[in-house]
């Protein structure tokens, strides 16, 4: 670490806490997607079912 704040170099987790972040919203959405999927093919839910299950 540097004595004059802003001259040193950055901590190694704030290379890596942004990616980590992102990667894991990406990875909520794409189950939210499955779900939705498999909700609405699902042939043991009936229509109101589903909507109740999507909601």
């Amino acid at each position: 670490m540097s004595p004059v704040p802003g001259t040193g170099d950055a901590p190694w987790f704030l290379d890596v806490v942004p990616v980590a972040h992102v990667s894991i919203i990406v990875l909520c959405w794409a189950l939210v997607a499955i779900f939705l999927v498999d909700v609405f093919r699902n042939p043991r839910l009936d229509g109101n079912a589903r909507i109740m299950w999507a909601s």
